[in-house]
């Protein structure tokens, strides 16, 4: 499949994220932390991306969208946009973790720190992201998702270059635990294993850090600079580049069978499942 011009989007966390790609090289992403609206926020803020460089929908080759887990309103309003356009643009369309994206938007913003100096990760140009870890990593992507529990999963990043323009994402970064709603104390416990058993290891936890941070200090207090903490948003220049490796190889989502991943079921849902099971 040919792709060149891509738009993604996510509105799974509190922030509001989009980007235009072309190729694998970024050409806008926006990334928006105002009061949460993003119903009425998306569809201006995509319009006016396009407008900007000039595109228009019918020279969009592909989209994609986060589709969480997080947020339930949030999710579903990003996942409907792209439903919506990729029906009205007859375009394909893929759905990837946002859990994913936002380990990858971590790990980015943690190579333009000092405190991953330890780990020789270097960066190249913007427009192309290009990276390496030459010391074993752990990232947990964590979104908040309240009572001390959050929406995570694992990635390990195997010292290999994590080339956008290489699309060496699926080599250089390995999931090892699925998209899932956890208590962080469970979290540091295994965490805090890992890095027993691995005295190269660093974790990363990216993400809604601050939430946690009382509880992720306290690891960083035992194991030191092998712990980071790194309060990110979710860049949808990610979302982006995973559903473009998912594009290239034609694997692509049915537009009217595309669901978001919510983890768990909402309040409302719980409550008539238990009605309906105390009948």
């Amino acid at each position: 499949m040919h792709i060149q011009k891509m738009l993604a989007l996510d509105t799974s966390t509190a922030t509001m994220a989009a980007a235009l790609l072309e190729g694998t090289s970024i050409i806008n992403t926006i990334q928006s932390s105002e009061e949460r609206n993003h119903s009425i926020r998306l569809n201006p803020t995509m319009q006016a991306m396009l407008t900007e460089q000039g595109w228009t929908g019918s020279q969009i080759d592909g989209i994609a969208v986060g589709i969480g887990p997080g947020s339930y309103t949030g999710v579903r309003i990003s996942v409907t946009a792209a439903k919506t356009l990729a029906w009205a643009w007859r375009k394909p369309v893929v759905g990837v973790s946002s859990l994913h994206a936002l380990a990858l938007s971590g790990l980015a913003a943690a190579a333009h720190g000092k405190e991953m100096s330890t780990l020789a990760v270097e960066t190249t140009n913007d427009s192309e992201l290009s990276f390496a870890c030459h010391a074993p990593v752990r990232i947990y992507p964590i979104m908040d998702a309240r009572r001390g529990q959050v929406y995570t999963a694992s990635f390990d990043i195997n010292g290999q270059p994590l080339i956008t323009g290489r699309l060496s994402l699926q080599e250089a970064c390995t999931r090892q635990s699925v998209d899932g709603i956890r208590m962080l104390v469970d979290i540091a416990d295994e965490a805090a294993q890992a890095l027993e058993n691995n005295p190269e290891l660093h974790i990363i936890f990216a993400g809604d850090v601050d939430q946690h941070r009382a509880k992720l200090e306290e690891l960083q207090a035992v194991f030191g600079t092998r712990i980071h903490l790194e309060s990110s948003a979710l860049d949808a220049a990610w979302i982006g580049i995973l559903g473009l490796a998912r594009l290239l190889v034609d694997d692509t989502d049915e537009v009217h069978h595309l669901e978001p991943n919510y983890t768990q079921l909402t309040e409302a849902e719980t409550k008539l499942k238990q009605q309906q099971q105390g009948q």
